[in-house]
């Protein structure tokens, strides 16, 4: 559902090779607006109001804007 919405670029999610247990998520989006609207979904909603549930500690959220990239 999540790599379905617009402005989303990707969405990957895998597990600290040096902490088991702790999964990092990476979502990267076009602009601020993609990532508002994700927000504001149903599925982003139901996640939220069960985070404390579903994670064993406070989410550790960092946001990078990029205002160039070039691939390798």
């Amino acid at each position: 559902a999540l790599r379905e919405e617009p402005g989303v670029i990707d969405y990957t999610i895998a597990e600290d090779i040096e902490s088991p247990g702790t999964m990092r998520f990476v979502e990267r989006y076009e602009d601020r607006d993609a990532l508002a609207a994700h927000q504001e979904t149903d599925h982003y909603q139901a996640f939220d109001g069960r985070r404390e549930e579903l994670l064993e500690g406070a989410a550790d959220v960092t946001l990078f804007e990029v205002a160039d990239a070039t691939e390798l």
